[in-house]
């Protein structure tokens, strides 16, 4: 009698971890960027691109990637010159986010604190821009 009880106690002990939870259909099981726009306000003339290949948003990913700063700013340097840049990264969940660059030497995110960028990194986003052709 106490084996078969014994028995019975472990078999439901062991079945009751076996419900399979349903994924929800809504939920992304990944975010990626799939489209890049970026503008550049230079000498009173600003050009727009707009990027939706692989490649070209995978250049943009790595500048902003391997940018490095020296801290945060609460207002920009009124001596703060050169080109404005404005990139734009839209997610594949509908979401954006977004990054301005003023001249070579600060960088903002989503509208947060300035940063400095680290000597000859910011210089690197003009190249970039001047080498990627639009693909609109």
């Amino acid at each position: 009698m106490y084996r078969k009880i014994t028995c019975l106690i472990l078999v439901l002990f062991m079945l009751s971890g076996c419900r399979r939870e349903v994924p929800r259909e809504t939920e992304a099981l990944c975010n990626y960027v799939t489209r890049v726009d970026m503008t550049c306000n230079s000498g009173g003339q600003t050009v727009y691109k707009q990027f939706t290949q692989d490649a070209k948003i995978e250049s943009v990913l790595y500048y902003l990637r391997l940018l490095k700063d020296d801290g945060d700013l609460n207002l920009l340097p009124r001596d703060a010159t050169g080109a404005d840049f404005e990139i734009l990264l839209f997610f594949s969940d509908g979401g954006c986010r977004s990054y301005r660059q003023k001249g070579t030497a600060y960088l903002s995110q989503d509208g947060g604190p300035w940063r400095i960028l680290k000597q000859r990194q910011g210089r690197k986003l003009m190249t970039l821009f001047k080498l990627l052709p639009s693909d609109v």
